[in-house]
């Protein structure tokens, strides 16, 4: 069964300006060229039809378009981006030595604790659900 990009993975970032490509759309200007460069777009909604048909809403500087769920790639960070430096900034007060603070913490306040790491990633585009690995998403550094 071939994987799909479905609502579920996109909900979590709509806060977030999570940008995507468009089958089909292009930046203007490259329409005729040999190699046209697809147009980067804003996801801005969700939408679901009553026969179960799943649109994306996402704007460039231009135009509002709407496209079904299988002509979107939304362009994501990999997990293997994540490092020490990067998860730092997640944990802006934190140094070396305070990491038994943190364990600590997530022992006492998993669901929290979890909770918001995983909005971070949302807010800073990682690929959580492993969409770039089933071809559902860019790697953002490609």
């Amino acid at each position: 069964m071939k994987a799909e990009l479905e609502a579920k993975y996109i909900y979590p970032y709509l806060d977030y300006e999570l940008k995507c490509n468009l089958m089909g759309v292009i930046v203007k200007g490259t329409e005729h060229d040999d190699n046209p460069k697809p147009a980067i777009l804003t996801i801005t909604g969700i939408s679901k039809m009553n026969d179960g048909t799943v649109f994306i809403q996402a704007d460039d500087e231009e135009y509002h378009h709407e496209h079904e769920i299988d002509e979107v790639f939304p362009i994501l960070r990999p997990l293997s981006d994540l490092n020490i430096k990067k998860l730092s900034e997640y944990y802006k007060d934190l140094m070396d030595a305070d990491l038994e603070r943190v364990v600590y913490e997530i022992k006492q306040w998993p669901l929290l604790r979890n909770y918001l790491l995983c909005q971070w990633l949302f807010e800073n585009h990682f690929d959580v659900f492993g969409l770039i690995d089933k071809g559902l998403a860019i790697n953002k550094n490609n």
